[in-house]
């Protein structure tokens, strides 16, 4: 007996849900053949009008011969569209917000005979995880705005870098005495090479303190282009422990501190103070020179104190998105997490809990700034943040189907947990940064005056945090 017209075939389908926690779901929709069975025959008539078999004209081929040829594929896309629809269905009369897409846990195998004789019954099972409630209120209503008044000594360092900056020699031909040395090193040609093998690190070093006489004889008085052959342990005075950092080398790439190496000087570089006076004034400030020194250290100070002004917003701003984070604890659907996780994935970490770990504690992260930002209104433009946040991982989990999506989602799993792509943690750091903001107009800001010492103690202590 057919439904009434005004009766959807999917509305039949049997469907149910288990709660296994506050926030995971799990829902069994069973497909059976008679909720199947008419837009699984008008599939097979769609295929066969353009359907060209030998012996045949297009469109006339028999149905059974159809089913024969395509009829478990045709079975299986109409079975992916009415599980489809009658899930979202479900899901919308439950009324349920969803962290992220569904996650199906099972997917009926179609053999040879599914579509042609046998016609049986399908099971589904899905992972829902809901959507934790949580509030964006800060625990403190009141946090200080730190005004740091520059000293002497650093007005005063201020302008031994103005004077640094400006003076005229800085790249001389030849190198004397107290010169710096940009240097190129490569290690020399294997016996029987025909080629040296390509430089490998390239850093510089001061003419004054190369340990060996002899080099630092032979180095003082040269130019660009020179070339000589000496050791890092010639070279070099460090310990051994400081070269990988002085280098910037891995340090399985670095020779041994006796092993012959070529030596290329590519530009020298000397430090020395300008002069102060008009000159140095006017290249400075351009069109508005400053008359004289005490007007020059007057300037100084104050672009000085709109430093530590800007630096003191920027500390604000990460102690109430540390707070912000900090504060607020909630539960998370962990089992459908886990399951998400896994499909996406697929199982490429060796160690599959830490890994796991970190992407939950990324995802509890993750859901506090969107539900600061929504609460907020969203207050940033396309050119700010909104579009890097838009690409982040949990985007795709709620705007794509997984399986579509998922090489895109596997890089960026892979990039988050391994944490090497720059351009990936610098779209975080923004969005880190514009929440700070947001978040600052919940409080009110009480200033307070200390010493730049005070100050760089604080942030480093809290950097330590």
């Amino acid at each position: 007996m057919l439904p009434p017209p005004n009766i959807l075939p999917y509305q039949r389908m049997n469907i149910r849900h288990e709660q296994e926690t506050s926030l995971d779901i799990k829902v069994f929709l069973t497909v059976t053949q008679a909720d199947y069975n008419d837009s699984f025959n008008k599939g097979l008539t769609t295929y066969r009008r353009d359907a060209a078999f030998p012996g045949f004209r297009k469109g006339m081929a028999p149905l059974g011969l159809i089913k024969r040829s395509v009829g478990r594929y045709v079975l299986r896309d109409t079975l992916t569209e009415l599980a489809s629809v009658r899930l979202d269905q479900y899901i919308q009369d439950q009324g349920w917000n969803l962290i992220a897409r569904p996650v199906q846990e099972t997917l009926p195998e179609l053999d040879e005979q599914d579509g042609v004789s046998v016609m049986p019954d399908f099971e589904y099972t899905f992972a829902l995880g809901l959507k934790p409630e949580f509030s964006t209120a800060l625990k403190s209503e009141v946090y200080d705005l730190h005004k740091v008044t520059p000293s002497d000594e650093q007005v005063a360092e201020q302008i031994t870098d103005l004077r640094r900056r400006f003076f005229e020699n800085p790249f001389p031909p030849v190198s004397e005495a107290g010169d710096r040395l940009m240097i190129r090193l490569a290690r020399l040609p294997v016996e029987d090479a025909q080629e040296t093998i390509p430089p490998f690190t390239t850093f510089s070093v001061d003419i004054d303190t190369i340990p060996d006489d002899s080099l630092r004889a032979e180095l003082t008085g040269i130019g660009e282009g020179y070339s000589t052959q000496t050791s890092l342990g010639r070279l070099m005075n460090a310990p051994q422990s400081e070269w990988t950092a002085l280098m910037r080398v891995e340090a399985d790439r670095i020779p041994m501190a006796e092993e012959e190496l070529r030596l290329e000087v590519r530009y020298v570089i000397r430090e020395g103070l300008a002069e102060l006076g008009p000159e140095l004034y006017a290249k400075a400030f351009e069109g508005n020179p400053p008359a004289d020194q005490s007007e020059l250290e007057e300037r100084m100070r104050d672009m000085l104190a709109q430093h530590f002004v800007e630096s003191a917003e920027d500390y604000l701003r990460a102690r109430l998105t540390k707070d912000f984070f900090d504060e607020f604890d909630f539960e998370m659907p962990t089992s459908y997490l886990a399951k998400l996780y896994q499909s996406t994935t697929e199982s490429q970490s060796s160690d599959q809990e830490e890994s796991f770990q970190s992407f939950l504690k990324w995802f509890r992260s993750d859901m506090k700034m969107k539900v600061a930002l929504e609460e907020a209104g969203w207050d940033i433009t396309e050119e700010d943040v909104k579009m890097s946040a838009a690409r982040f991982l949990s985007d795709y989990f709620a705007q794509s189907g997984m399986r579509q999506d998922m090489n895109v989602l596997m890089g960026y799993v892979d990039k988050y947990l391994e944490n090497k792509d720059n351009r990936f943690r610098m779209e975080d750091t923004a969005r880190r940064h514009k929440l700070g903001y947001l978040l600052r107009n919940k409080i009110n800001t009480n200033e307070v005056e200390m010493s730049h010492e005070e100050y760089r103690s604080m942030i480093q202590t809290f950097n330590e945090q």
